[in-house]
């Protein structure tokens, strides 16, 4: 679902597609330094935390991740 779309900028709900780049976000070495490492190695563990805790977070708890893309490259969450 899409938040916001300007000529630059997208913001939108993650999605199961996005798996993969949680994967890689979830194993830079800033992301363990500063947040630790979840042992998330494999796309698998990546597509499982997504439905036990993202999908969570959605429909138990009302809270989303957003992720935010520059020229189609994703660069974060929010």
């Amino acid at each position: 679902m899409t938040i916001l779309r300007a000529e630059r900028l997208l913001i939108k709900m993650i999605t199961l597609e996005d798996a993969s780049f949680l994967l890689a976000l979830m194993n830079d070495t800033d992301w363990i330094l500063n947040i630790g490492d979840r042992g998330i190695k494999l796309f698998s563990q990546a597509t499982r935390l997504f439905h036990r805790s993202i999908i969570h977070s959605v429909y138990k708890l009302t809270m989303a991740l957003f992720g935010l893309s520059f020229h189609r490259e994703r660069v974060g969450l929010i």
